[in-house]
């Protein structure tokens, strides 16, 4: 939002410079982006007179020019410009010019005559005809026979200046107006604020707008408050140059004064508005009503649109006229010969417009305003302002009579705290005298009993709903540089959950273990998990991101893919081998209890090699053992787990992979990739991944530990090698050693699986070892031999045979 300062001035005294004030106003909130003075893009360009001209002797084109500068001065210009003549005053850019487009003027030869500089036109100072309709496009600018010679052209038209561009956050709409800024400026400045005054336009006609039209509107919940007056005997013609200055340094364009008018009321207070050619409006009938699907409305900007039954419009009897809150439509816009005109003021639903908006690409000052909440109020306001103006140009004459909706009524809630809370909050002493005479400043009505405020905001600031953002008002105008440092007072302690515990143990282990976090985006694209061969419905129920590229339109519900992205990344740039993990979570299009998408926390951790022990199995059993660690970490004993082949997932290697059970319930999976699967990648070596449900562990993970002395005795420690079908898991006869074991049995170790020569075809050797500890004495051979026998015994039963 541009504001000018000589516009701020018709509101409150300002009497610091420019970079002064932008500092004061951003360290009040309101931030300066930038500092400008109009005019500035262009200089060297002064008024001179012709005084005569001769043909040049070498071109039929170009004229030679004698120019008086003023302060007997003579420059010698060439031209080619036609509309030159004697006596003629005109703007010239002289020896070391610099033109809006950052040409340089310099003294130069053409065709053997020296040229001085140059005639400009208005083009060469940056603006347009719009804003000054007395020069010509694309001709030397004939100046006023009146203007004083040798003065800058800045001067002449009316440039010079200061120009403030602030960045207004979206909470504060009522700053999106010069008035609105106006108002912070005074409150910073500790200056007297003085508003625009509200008069209420009578009109000179007798007449009424109800003989001419009629409002009725169709869409409540779009339409909050519409008025509207009938303007007769109109007179269509530039605005005059002191609007067409203002509007031109805020960035907006001249193009009329009935348009000119709406645009400055937009600009003044805030209150975007619209005029209709009186005679386009079909059937005596305005009607605020919601589009039907396909219909069209061609803009202002010349495109034909195709609305959807969402798009809130204002319409005659017939026809759409315009796109409400957004642009109006070609077919009712004012145009030269336009002598009756129906202004509009209107208040519209912020979402409604914001998403008509959007869905239309057509972003407008109107919209920007609009979408952000306007001020109900300023409807009526802003009405009576452009009639204000209208009659104070003198270009038409105003009818008699408001044609209004029936306005909802519209108040914000009241807040109530007290000076402690203030002070509280922000660590400061600040006065009650302070706060009120701020908050009243702010247009806040403020009352104060028994040390207690209660402050209703005005309908302006909706961003005023609780003590906090009035502790706020009272800090930025305080000064933040004059509040002391302190340390926050709060009965809460900060800490982690026990959840967030739980995560950071199963981080710190997988670190210690030498793998490496990764980090990888949420997103994925369509079908990723479908082509991997998940089956699953839950992991091929994915959330859809509707303002997202095709790529990253969905969220994902496995972490394989990703992984296997950083793996091929890490290949491709000579990382043979390395250690994975990463902790995060994947959502699912399954509706929680409050109707959201749902998620999981997930741990996967992966390892990447091509040495013999990776392609031998070795990775499947680092990952075991991470499980195990985390799990021994998170107090989790290891022989919860079981393990169970997995064959039902394509993706993953058809006998290096499992599924892993907690307490019989499975919880994710270790396995190798498929190398399928590793080459649509551009993986060249082995992968294993394991995958668990991080919410299984941290759910059963405790802090809580069973202290056990250590015994002084030796242990008795005897291995044992069992033949078993190459196809069964280990786990089978690990349960059956536990089962059968006596009390004294202290530890179980496989150390050895051997399938080849002296081993039965079909067959595998699974070497164990079992250590036995007597807390009180050393066991000896009798002690155990009984309970090693028992287990023999019970193995052969369940056809594990003992080796020689």
């Amino acid at each position: 939002m541009k504001v000018s300062i000589e516009w701020l001035r018709d509101f409150t005294d300002i009497n610091v410079n420019l970079s002064t004030l932008a500092d004061k106003l951003t360290r009040t909130g309101t931030k300066v982006e930038t500092i400008s003075v109009t005019g500035s893009n262009f200089s060297g360009i002064y008024v001179g007179q012709i005084e005569e001209i001769t043909p040049h002797t070498n071109s039929e084109h170009l004229r030679v020019c004698r120019v008086n500068m003023g302060n007997s001065t003579h420059l010698q210009i060439v031209t080619a410009a036609e509309n030159v003549f004697v006596g003629a005053k005109v703007p010239v850019a002289v020896d070391g010019a610099v033109l809006a487009d950052g040409t340089k003027i310099k003294n130069t030869e053409l065709r053997g005559v020296l040229s001085q500089g140059m005639f400009c036109s208005v083009a060469e100072t940056g603006y347009n005809s719009k804003v000054y309709p007395e020069a010509v496009p694309s001709a030397v600018w004939i100046l006023e026979p009146t203007t004083e010679l040798g003065i800058t052209m800045q001067n002449y038209m009316g440039l010079g200046d200061e120009i403030l561009d602030f960045e207004i956050t979206s909470n504060r709409p009522d700053c999106l107006s010069v008035e609105g800024l106006a108002r912070e400026t005074a409150i910073t400045l500790k200056k007297p604020f003085t508003p625009l005054p509200y008069n209420e336009v009578i009109g000179t006609l007798t007449d009424k707008s109800s003989n001419y039209l009629t409002v009725c509107n169709r869409a409540e919940t779009g339409c909050l408050r519409y008025c509207g007056r009938v303007v007769k005997n109109v007179k269509i013609a530039p605005s005059p140059a002191w609007m067409r200055r203002r509007l031109a340094a805020l960035g907006i364009t001249p193009i009329n004064n009935i348009v000119d008018i709406t645009n400055y009321v937009m600009l003044e207070i805030g209150q975007p508005m619209h005029a209709f050619d009186l005679r386009d409006i079909e059937g005596k009938e305005i009607n605020i009503r919601y589009a039907a699907n396909g219909e069209k409305l061609q803009t202002l900007d010349g495109v034909a649109r195709t609305l959807t039954d969402k798009m809130l419009l204002i319409c005659d009897a017939v026809k759409p006229l315009a796109l409400a809150g957004v642009m109006g439509g070609e077919n009712s816009e004012i145009k030269p010969d336009t002598t009756s005109i129906f202004f509009e003021a209107a208040n519209f639903d912020p979402d409604t417009v914001r998403h008509q908006a959007a869905a239309c690409h057509l972003r407008t000052e109107a919209s920007g305003r609009f979408d952000k909440a306007v001020d109900p109020d300023t409807a009526v306001r802003g009405l009576n302002r452009a009639l204000e103006l209208v009659e104070q140009l003198g270009i038409g004459e105003v009818v008699s009579e408001t044609l209004q909706i029936k306005p909802a009524p519209f108040s914000l809630p009241s807040t109530t705290f007290t000076l402690k809370d203030i002070n509280s909050y922000l660590g400061t002493t600040i006065t009650a005298d302070f706060v009120r005479d701020i908050l009243e400043q702010l247009g806040c009505q403020v009352t104060e009993e028994q040390e207690k405020f209660t402050v209703t905001p005005p309908n302006w600031r909706r961003d005023l709903l609780c003590m906090a953002d009035y502790a706020e008002e009272a800090a930025r105008f305080y000064g933040y540089d004059n509040i002391p440092s302190s340390m926050p007072k709060s009965q809460i302690a900060g800490g982690y959950t026990a959840k967030q515990l739980y995560e950071r143990q199963i981080k710190n282990v997988c670190v210690a273990l030498g793998f490496y976090e990764m980090m990888t985006l949420s997103f994925e694209s369509p079908n990723t998990f479908a082509k991997l061969g998940f089956t699953d419905q839950r992991r091929l129920q994915q959330v859809t991101i509707s303002n997202a590229p095709t790529e990253t339109s969905c969220l994902r519900t496995d972490m394989l893919p990703a992984c296997l992205r950083v793996i091929s990344s890490n290949v491709n740039q000579f990382n043979d081998s390395g250690k994975l993990f990463e902790l995060a979570n994947c959502y699912y299009n399954i509706p929680d209890a409050e109707g959201l998408p749902s998620y999981e926390s997930k741990l996967i951790a992966a390892i990447f090699s091509n040495d013999a022990q990776a392609k031998a199995g070795s990775m499947f059993y680092e990952l075991k053992n991470l499980l195990q660690e985390t799990a021994e970490t998170l107090g989790i004993k290891p022989e919860r787990f079981t393990y169970q082949p997995l064959d039902d997932l394509p993706m993953y290697h058809p006998y290096r992979s499992a599924y892993v059970n907690l307490d019989g319930n499975k919880i994710g999976t270790i396995a190798y990739v498929d190398k399928q699967v590793l080459k649509s990648f551009g993986i060249k070596c082995e992968v294993a991944v394991m995958e668990i449900k991080a919410g299984s562990l941290t759910e059963q993970a405790t802090f809580a530990r069973k202290q056990q002395a250590i015994s002084r005795f030796p242990g008795y420690s005897l291995d044992l090698a069992f033949e078993m079908d190459l196809s069964e898991p280990v786990g089978n006869l690990l349960d059956v050693i536990k089962q059968n074991a006596n009390s004294y049995l202290s530890k179980v170790d496989v150390f050895d699986v051997y399938s080849g020569e002296r081993v039965a075809r079909g067959k595998k050797s699974v070497a164990i070892n079992l250590l036995y500890r007597h807390p009180e004495r050393t066991l000896k051979e009798e002690d155990v031999k009984d309970n090693i026998a028992e287990i023999i015994k019970k193995a052969e039963e369940k056809s594990y045979t003992l080796r020689a």
